[in-house]
């Protein structure tokens, strides 16, 4: 036995969905409308930076002769002003110094920080071991993953 369709039925079935996706749309339209940017009320032109605080919610900066070779692997935050930097075949070094001591900071962008600069650097503590015969000069530094320079 063949099923039957009747013409009203099909008729009635297109009618309903499109009424229903009429509705979507004009629900869509409805929401997009009120999204627009003519009507946002902005408290600062879209090219004003927004400032940020020096160490993030959460973080604190530790000074930097707490650090040594024990906190290997450690991500720490440390504040201070750059006061060298040197040049490597794939990024920079640069000496950040607070008023505890100085730490040599690694980073693989492709400028380095200027000279005199205050800024916030979270990375990884890293030791390097360096032994020339009888002398011991091995090197506690920072592998920088963030750099935020401070505003003075």
């Amino acid at each position: 036995m063949k099923p039957r369709f009747e013409l009203s039925n099909i008729v009635s079935r297109i009618t309903l969905r499109s009424v229903q996706h009429q509705s979507v749309l004009m629900l869509c339209g409805l929401i997009l409308s009120g999204c627009t940017t003519t009507e946002m009320q902005l408290e600062a032109p879209l090219n004003t930076p927004i400032p940020l605080p020096a160490v993030l919610p959460g973080q604190s900066a530790i000074a930097i002769d707490s650090l040594a070779a024990d906190k290997q692997d450690e991500t720490v935050v440390v504040t201070g002003t750059v006061a060298r930097r040197v040049p490597l075949l794939a990024g920079w070094l640069y000496l950040l110094q607070d008023e505890t001591g100085s730490l040599w900071v690694m980073t693989q962008r492709p400028a380095a920080p200027e000279v005199g600069d205050q800024a916030t650097v979270e990375g990884l503590v890293r030791y390097e071991t360096i032994a020339v015969e009888a002398i011991d000069a091995s090197e506690v530094y920072l592998e920088e993953q963030s750099y935020r320079q401070i505003d003075s």
